[in-house]
């Protein structure tokens, strides 16, 4: 084989491990965000589903997580990557739990290099409404 046909099968071998290297790692990356999603989605339902129990006990919802690590609704205190704490805001029959949740996307800094940004992307606040139920 001349010496030149071997360079460039060479040079595409790589070209295909690189890329091959590649959709494996955007699809290691993306699985990854699957699965942070549904441990997030999980340990939501589990904190309504403890604010729902809690307020058929005390006719109340929970005002913080120990108090439903207390009442024995929580296996353990709950992680929800990417988010602020929870703040639980009770009226009545109704619990709006709001956090803010931080993307994962870097953040929009819109301006000039040498002058402070004009406009500072926040990260959105979630808003979970939670209704109680009396029996």
């Amino acid at each position: 084989m001349p010496r030149g046909m071997t360079l460039i099968s060479s040079v595409a071998a790589l070209a295909v491990a690189a890329t091959l290297s590649l959709v494996w790692i955007n699809l290691w990356q993306q699985q990854q965000q699957l699965q942070r999603m549904q441990q997030w989605q999980h340990a939501l339902l589990q904190l309504k589903q403890a604010q729902r129990a809690f307020f058929k006990q005390q006719q109340r919802f929970a005002l913080n997580q120990d108090e439903l690590l207390s009442a024995g609704l929580l296996p353990h205190r709950l992680s929800f990557p990417e988010t602020a704490e929870w703040r639980f805001q009770p009226q009545q029959h109704v619990l709006l739990m709001q956090t803010e949740v931080a993307l994962a996307a870097p953040r929009l800094l819109l301006g000039d290099a040498g002058n402070p940004p004009a406009y500072n992307w926040q990260p959105p606040t979630l808003t979970v409404k939670v209704i109680g139920y009396v029996n």
